[in-house]
């Protein structure tokens, strides 16, 4: 999937990956940097506000 136009990866994970339940992965746009945002399953993000995260994280 695409956010500002940069590249990111969307992972769900299922039961058996403990307290993960989803992570969002991009690199930076020089592809000097990666980035990991994790949700776990004591947290309430849902996949549009990792999203809405990473946007505000990325260049526009």
């Amino acid at each position: 999937m695409q956010v500002n136009g940069q590249e990111m990866m969307f992972t769900s994970f299922g039961p058996h990956h403990d307290k993960l339940k989803s992570q969002l992965q991009w690199s930076s746009t020089d592809g000097s940097r990666e980035y990991t945002l994790t949700d776990t399953r004591n947290t309430v993000q849902s996949k549009a506000e990792l999203l809405k995260i990473a946007g505000s994280l990325t260049p526009q």
